[in-house]
Order: structure tokens, then C-alpha cells, then sequence
């Protein structure tokens, strides 16, 4: 009776000491933790998503809202309906919201006119919000119209459950006159992480010289008597009280209200790559600080668990052919006509590396015939490692690459193709026997 009481004694603890090693392994495994809400970390050029938490979720965004609005100022200068030298106007009501003391503002006059330039460089460094409407009046002629276009170029980039209010991401029982009609007084901007990530991703592949403003920590506002110093809520960036100079951020926006909490969209590099972290409704508690931590905690957890790699134009992608049904050889075996970066994450990322293993989806086939050139883009693909289809942004299955042949592709003859014709037309029996 004692033998078996002292095997069953040993096999107890040797479960204990399983589970024990199990859980161990778990908490190895676990996520960082972070305060927001919802949280995400992409790849700037590919939206390969690094880190997701909530991503899908429409949440306040506050005034992160204001990247939005830049994009939207930034094309019709582009576009060359308004310029950086434009006088702006202030309305008399924007005037009074830049005035109330419980909004981050610079004071506005509505008996001055201030140059895009200057409200724009106070909109991104001190997040003044009447400067960002002021700017909106000017481009599409009202408030209202300015939100009309802000939800367009939403829907442009198929963004489908955001709510949008204003330029600035105010309440509007805030913005006086300036509000949406018949719209709740505690309206706000939503969005959830994933599409906040890509209204960031569309603004840096089409605007990166905006970081030359979100960059910088401290800078002046002329406000007609004298230069008015503001210094920028990023305090991440060099200068502020959350600076690591491990961490190479350089923008983009903070954003704070009580029902947003305190949000952050950040960009920077990680091993000589561009990234976008988004957190939203971080602990709001002692100015925020809560959404650097998150941040800071973010792109450490990127830079210790991912080796990004750099494959060079002409890479060759096993298992990836596209088919020409006039070629002499109809499954033609491709290379990349450009280069592109993948993530690879964990221990073993050298091995996954060198076996090279990707899903290659063929998104779209050019449908081009006859002899092709080795430097004709014949094809794109979408690449992801087995598993991972999914941790794309805006793609359906990976990363996206135009294709060429390995080789030059040579048309098939005449007796080829009428032979192909004929075994399409009765099958394989009756041609080949």
C-alpha cells in the first residue's frame, strides 16, 4: 500500500511539475501588455501587421483625427488648389473656439489672416484645433463640406465604420456654429486601429515630408504681435520627457479626450525599416504618459522578436509560376520586378529564411502574349509564410510584388498551339494515343 501511495505521490508531482513548465512556456510566449484599448504595429510599405490588439473595433480617436485633415490639405496643395503662402481667413466663431481655455489651441483673430504654412505647423506640432478647421474652411469652403470630403476619402480607401465630425476630433458641443446640424453635442470621431494605420500608411507613402513637421518638438507660431513658442505633445520625440534615443521616432500625432483617453499614432525606424504604431485609449491619467509606455513597450517587443529581411529585385519565389497559354513553356517560373521586406519572427527566423518557404497568390495576371522579354512585368503576387495570410493591412494574403519571367519566354508555334487547341477540344485520349 505504501508503493502505491509513493507512485501515486511521484506522479502527482511529476503533473505539477508538467503543468508548471507548460504554464511556464505560456507566459514566455504571451504578448506584451499594454494599457490601450486597441493597438497595432505594421510595416510602413508593406502593412505587415508586427503587433494587433482590438484592431477592428471603432473607438474616439480624439485628434488624431488631424492626420486625416493634413492628407486631404496636403493634396489640394498637390493638386494646386491651394498653396503653403494662401492667406486664411478666421470666422468669427473659430476665433472663439481658439480662445476657450479648455481646448489645446493657439489664439486666433478673426481680423488676421494667417498663411497654411503657419496653421498647419501649429495643427501637427501643438495640435491647435481651430488652426486644423480654420485650414478645412479654407479648402472645401465650410466645416461641413470639409467632413463631406474627409468621409469620401475614407470610403476611397474602403474605410467602411468610421464616424467623422469634424476636422479636429472635437465634440461637437465644442466647436460652436462649426458643428454638423442635427448631431449629437457629444459626438466624436471614431475609427478603429486597423483603418487609422491606413489613413498613416496613405499620408507617408504620399506625403513623407510632413515628418519635417511632426519631427520637430519645439518651433513658434506667429500670432500677429509677436512668435508664440509651442512645443509638441509627442514626448517621444528628442527633447521630450519620453525620449530614448534607442527608439528613432519622428511623429506623428497624439491625441486626448475623456472618452478617446489618450491615443498615440507614432512612426520611426526599426532595424533601418519604417513602421506605424497606433494605440488608442491608453490610461489618460498624468498627461497621457501611458501611451509612449505602450508605444515604447511596442517597439521593443518588434525589435527583440522579428528579424526583418531584405529581398533584393530578381529574387526568385519557389513554387510561384504564372501561366501563358501561347508560351512555348506555358508555366513560366517568376522573379520579382522590385525589391521588398519581410518580417520573420521567432528564434528560428534564419532557417525559415534560408528554406525561403512562401504562399505565392496570384492577384493579378497581366494576360500578356506572344514572345516576352525577362524584364516584363508579367504578373502580381501577394507572399506570405504559411499561416500568416492574414497580417496584411490592406492586402488579402501578403505582401505584394510584381513578377517577370526567370527567362526570356518564347511564343509556341503554330503545330504546338493547333495540337493544344485539339486536346482542349476532344481531351488527352484522343490526341495523344
Amino acid at each position: 500500500m505504501k508503493k502505491i501511495f509513493a507512485i501515486v505521490g511521484m506522479l502527482i508531482l511529476s503533473i505539477q511539475l508538467c503543468t508548471a513548465g507548460i504554464a511556464q512556456a505560456a507566459v514566455g510566449k504571451q504578448e506584451p501588455t499594454i494599457s490601450a484599448k486597441a493597438g497595432l504595429v505594421i510595416d510602413q510599405e508593406t502593412g505587415q501587421i508586427l503587433y494587433q490588439k482590438n484592431i477592428n473595433k471603432p473607438l474616439a480617436i480624439a485628434s488624431t483625427s488631424k492626420l486625416l485633415s493634413a492628407y486631404i490639405i496636403y493634396r489640394s496643395i498637390k493638386n494646386g488648389t491651394m498653396n503653403w503662402n494662401q492667406k486664411v481667413k478666421i470666422s468669427p466663431n473659430l476665433a472663439k473656439v481658439s480662445k476657450n481655455s479648455e481646448l489645446t489651441n493657439v489664439p486666433l483673430d478673426d481680423k488676421k489672416e494667417y498663411t497654411v504654412r503657419e496653421l498647419m505647423n501649429a495643427s501637427l506640432i501643438y495640435s491647435a484645433n481651430a488652426a486644423i478647421m480654420a485650414l478645412g474652411v479654407a479648402q472645401a469652403g465650410s466645416s461641413k463640406a470639409f467632413v463631406s470630403e474627409m468621409k469620401a476619402q475614407l470610403a476611397a480607401w474602403k474605410i467602411k465604420n468610421a464616424k467623422i465630425y469634424n476636422a479636429a476630433g472635437l465634440l461637437q458641443d465644442q466647436v460652436g456654429s462649426d458643428g454638423l446640424p442635427n448631431t449629437p453635442a457629444n459626438s466624436e470621431n471614431e475609427m478603429s486601429a486597423k483603418d487609422m494605420a491606413v489613413v498613416t500608411q496613405q499620408l507617408l507613402n504620399n506625403f513623407p515630408e510632413i515628418l519635417q513637421i511632426t519631427s520637430k518638438y519645439k518651433d513658434t507660431f506667429n500670432n500677429g504681435k509677436d512668435k508664440m513658442p509651442i512645443t509638441n505633445h509627442n514626448l517621444l520625440l528628442k527633447g521630450g520627457s519620453d525620449y530614448d534615443q534607442r527608439l528613432e521616432v519622428d511623429g506623428l500625432k497624439t491625441g486626448t479626450s475623456n472618452k478617446a483617453g489618450a491615443c498615440f499614432v507614432g512612426t520611426g525606424w526599426i532595424q533601418n525599416e519604417r513602421v506605424i504604431s497606433v494605440v488608442l485609449g491608453s490610461n489618460a491619467a498624468n498627461n497621457g504618459v501611458a501611451r509612449f509606455t505602450d508605444t515604447k513597450t511596442l517597439w521593443n517587443m518588434v525589435s527583440k522578436k522579428y528579424k526583418v529581411h531584405h529581398f533584393d529585385k530578381d529574387s526568385k519565389i519557389d513554387d510561384a509560376n504564372v501561366t501563358i497559354k501561347n508560351a512555348k513553356v506555358q508555366n513560366v517560373q517568376v522573379r520579382t520586378a522590385s525589391d521588398f521586406n519581410y518580417w520573420f519572427a521567432g528564434k528560428n527566423s534564419d532557417l525559415i529564411l534560408r528554406e525561403n518557404k512562401f504562399n505565392p497568390k496570384i492577384v493579378k495576371d497581366d494576360k500578356i502574349s506572344g514572345t516576352i522579354s525577362k524584364n516584363k512585368v508579367i504578373a502580381t503576387l501577394q507572399l506570405s509564410q504559411p499561416g500568416q495570410e492574414n497580417h496584411f493591412l490592406t492586402t488579402k494574403y501578403g505582401v505584394q510584388v510584381k513578377v517577370k519571367p526567370q527567362n526570356k519566354v518564347q511564343k509556341a508555334g503554330y503545330l504546338t498551339m493547333f495540337l493544344r487547341w485539339l486536346h482542349g477540344l476532344f481531351g488527352t485520349g484522343l490526341i495523344w494515343a
